[in-house]
């Protein structure tokens, strides 16, 4: 489910914003989880799963990371978050293993949060607040990433104002993508194909040169 989607602008966003304004406290924790995971749903079951595995991971060596800070224990939580990426981008392609939604976007912002965890910041969320702080929908596709102790879904209802502001930057953005990014995007394909038609070369090759071009103009 796209941003730019009609299911997402008509159906999914209103429900997340009155929900948002209606539920506070733990319920408002439950509501956006919910919500998120069926965003995530959306896109498959496949997705899901491999955002649940990676944040149960993750979570089980920050709790042990928070009774004592081991070093061991740190490394390997890491090495394991940056092999699952390695593995899911460039597994060879007849194993037919796809790249999850939003996989190094929270995959990063998981190693961010057992980093702090490491470093002796205090967490008290349980695994429902860290399944949120991985899966939530407004930053799933495209981040940013953000610290752990900067993400507070029950701390309080959205004042008129920042929906205001939040609808004012939406818009805007939707209306770049739409108008400018997608149409540019469909252009720069149907020259990459020319390019490579005529050339005869490969898409790595292709990938190359546009970036020795690049970096020629900067």
């Amino acid at each position: 489910m796209g941003f730019s989607t009609l299911v997402f602008l008509f159906l999914f966003l209103p429900s997340a914003v009155i929900g948002g304004q209606i539920f506070s406290g733990r319920p408002r924790v439950w509501f956006f989880l919910c919500i998120s995971l069926l965003f995530c749903l959306w896109t498959g079951l496949y997705d899901t799963c491999v955002l649940v595995s990676v944040t149960v991971l993750n979570y089980a060596a920050a709790v042990l990371l928070r009774r004592k800070q081991t070093p061991w224990i740190f490394r390997t939580a890491v090495l394991a978050d940056v092999l699952i990426l390695v593995f899911f981008r460039y597994a060879p392609e007849g194993w037919e293993v796809r790249f999850p939604l939003g996989l190094s976007f929270y995959v990063f912002q998981l190693i961010s949060a057992v980093t702090d965890i490491y470093r002796g910041e205090k967490y008290e969320g349980n695994i429902i607040d860290f399944l949120l702080y991985t899966g939530f929908f407004g930053r799933l596709l495209s981040g940013p990433v953000i610290r752990l102790h900067e993400f507070h879904a029950a701390e309080r209802r959205t004042s008129a104002e920042d929906l205001f502001t939040g609808f004012e930057t939406f818009l805007l953005g939707l209306c770049q993508k739409v108008i400018l990014a997608d149409r540019l995007g469909g252009s720069d394909q149907q020259s990459q194909s020319l390019l490579q038609s005529f050339c005869g070369i490969g898409e790595p090759c292709l990938d190359g040169f546009c970036c020795l071009c690049a970096a020629a103009v900067a």
